[in-house]
């Protein structure tokens, strides 16, 4: 098992990536030029997004999934 920490880079490079793709083929249909200082803030979004926010979202997932499990009458 890798540890989070390398979890949490791979799914930042790999929101990088995907969020850059998708600023560069909007900007290439929209303007038929890539808006390039969108393309390296999505970048930079993504990245964020895919490191900090993902993690946090799943933290809070197990612990309500933790919650539930410990008192089951609560929806």
């Amino acid at each position: 098992m890798e540890p989070n920490i390398i979890r949490r880079l791979k799914r930042g490079i790999i929101f990088s990536l995907l969020h850059a793709f998708i600023m560069f083929v909007v900007g290439m249909l929209l303007g038929g030029e890539p808006y390039w200082i969108g393309v390296i803030g999505f970048a930079i979004g993504g990245f964020v997004i895919g490191f900090f926010l993902s993690a946090k979202g799943k933290e809070r997932k197990s612990m309500k999934k933790k919650n539930r499990a410990d008192n089951p009458h609560i929806t």
